[in-house]
C-alpha cells in the first residue's frame, strides 16, 4: 500500500515514530470507548483525549492540523456533522464534526500499521460480533473483520512525497516497540521523503501458478493454501467415482444380483447418494449444464430407476438411470468409470435392460461411439 503526504507530514511521523512510547492508560480509554460505542460516532475533540493516552507520538501529529488532516485523506476517512436529537418543541439544534466509531477504528488500525502504538483490539472485539452478521461490509468494517488474523502481518507500507524518485541518500532504520521495521530516506535537508514499514509478522506471499491434477482434472492456484484446500476437496469427492474402492455397505447386503443394485424411489439414501456422484461425474466429464439426477438424499417418483454397477470386489463402477415418460421408457445417462469401460459392464445387462423396459429410447445427445454400440447389441438381441 501507498501513501503520499506532504514532506513537513512525514517529518512530524518520523518525529512521532521516534517518540518513547507512552504507557496505555487504560482506564481511561476504556471507559472512552464504551461511550464511543453507545453514541456510534467519535466528535473530532475527543480523538486528540484518546491520542493523548494511547500514544504520545500520535498526539504530537494531532497537534499539527494540517498533518493530521493529510492523514485523514490520505486514508480516505471522511468527517461528518452530527446534531443533538431535537425536542418537539425546539426548532435548532446543535452540530458537532464526527466520524463514525467504524471509521475511527479504521483510522486506529492504519496509525498501527505504520508503527504508532494504537491498539484497536478493544474495539475490534466489541464490533466484531455484529460484522459477522452482515451479508456486506464497508472498507472500514472489511478491515475490522480481518483484523484478528491480519494484525502485525499487513503487506508492507510505503510512504512518500510526491515527486520521489529513488534517488535520495542519508537512509536511516527504526525497529518499533510493536516490531516495525521502518526503512526511512532523507533529502539533502535532511528531512525524511520515504519510509518503507514491514510489519513483523509479515511473510512475503508463495509464488502461485495454475495446476490441473492428472486424475481429477482439477485446476488450482499451486502454493496457494486455500485454492490448495479446495483442490483437496474435490480430489477427494473425485476419486470415489474414479478410483473407486469396496464398500462394506455392499458386502453386507443380500444381493439378488451379483453385479448392480437397483435403486427406485424406495431404495436407502446411500444408494441415492451414489446414484447422484456418478450423475455428477457424467454432467462433469461431459460439461452438461446440470446433473441429471434429482437429489442425493432420494425422491419419490416411481418412473425413475437407477442401477448401480459393481464387481467381484464390491465397489461401485458406474452407473445408469432409466426415466419413463408418458409413452415409454428411455435410458436417461449411463456412466462408468474410465478404468472399467470397455469391459462389458453395459454389454453384459443389455439383454436385460430391454426385456425391462422393450424398445426404450436413448436420451440424445447420442456419442458415435454408444451408436455404434445400440446397433451392435440390438442387433444381436434379433
Amino acid at each position: 500500500m501507498k501513501y503520499t503526504f506532504e514532506s513537513n507530514t512525514l517529518e512530524i511521523i518520523w518525529n512521532g515514530l521516534n517518540e518513547t512510547p507512552k504507557r496505555t492508560n487504560q482506564f481511561v480509554t476504556e471507559k472512552l470507548y464504551l461511550k464511543f460505542l453507545e453514541r456510534g460516532w467519535v466528535l473530532e475533540y475527543e480523538i486528540e483525549d484518546i491520542f493523548y493516552h494511547l500514544d504520545r507520538g500520535v498526539y504530537s501529529i494531532f497537534l499539527e492540523r494540517k498533518s493530521m488532516d493529510e492523514i485523514y485523506k490520505g486514508f480516505e476517512i471522511d468527517f461528518e456533522t452530527i446534531y443533538d436529537k431535537p425536542k418537539a418543541t425546539d426548532s435548532s439544534v446543535m452540530g458537532y464534526n464526527s466520524i463514525s466509531i467504524k471509521n475511527f477504528v479504521f483510522l486506529l488500525i492504519q496509525l498501527e500499521k505504520i508503527g504508532f502504538s494504537t491498539n484497536p483490539i478493544f474495539l475490534v472485539e466489541k464490533l466484531l460480533p455484529a460484522l459477522k452478521q452482515k451479508k456486506y461490509l464497508s472498507k472500514s468494517e472489511l478491515e475490522i473483520f480481518w483484523y484478528n488474523k491480519t494484525r502485525l502481518k499487513n503487506e508492507t507500507i510505503f510512504l512518500s512525497i510526491e515527486n520521489y524518485h529513488g534517488f535520495f541518500l542519508n537512509p536511516k532504520k527504526l525497529k518499533t516497540e510493536l516490531g516495525f521495521k521502518i526503512n526511512v530516506e532523507f533529502d539533502e535537508e535532511n528531512k525524511p521523503v520515504y519510509f518503507e514499514i514491514v510489519a513483523p509478522k509479515f511473510r512475503k506471499k508463495t509464488f502461485t501458478y495454475p495446476t490441473t491434477c492428472e486424475e481429477c482434472d482439477y485446476t488450482w492456484q499451486k502454493g496457494d493454501p486455500s485454492s490448495s484446500a479446495s483442490h483437496r476437496r474435490v480430489h477427494k469427492r473425485a476419486m470415489n467415482w474414479l478410483n473407486p474402492q469396496p464398500l462394506e455397505r455392499i458386502k453386507e447386503l443380500d444381493k439378488i444380483n451379483k453385479d448392480y443394485i437397483l435403486v427406485t424411489a424406495d431404495s436407502p439414501k446411500w444408494q441415492h447418494f451414489e446414484m447422484y456422484e456418478r450423475a455428477y461425474a457424467f454432467k462433469k466429464e461431459f460439461r452438461y449444464d446440470f446433473v441429471q439426477y434429482q437429489s442425493r438424499e432420494g425422491h419419490n417418483d416411481e418412473n425413475i430407476h437407477g442401477y448401480l454397477f459393481i464387481n467381484e470386489n464390491d465397489s461401485i463402477i458406474g452407473a445408469c438411470c432409466f426415466r419413463k415418460n408418458e409413452l415409454e421408457w428411455g435410458l436417461d445417462w449411463i456412466w462408468i468409470c474410465p478404468i472399467q469401460r470397455r469391459k462389458n459392464h453395459l454389454a453384459n445387462k443389455w439383454k436385460m435392460f430391454k426385456e425391462l423396459y422393450g424398445n426404450f429410447y436413448v436420451e440424445p445427445p447420442v456419442s458415435d461411439e454408444m451408436k455404434s454400440f445400440i446397433k451392435k447389441h440390438d442387433s444381436l438381441l434379433l
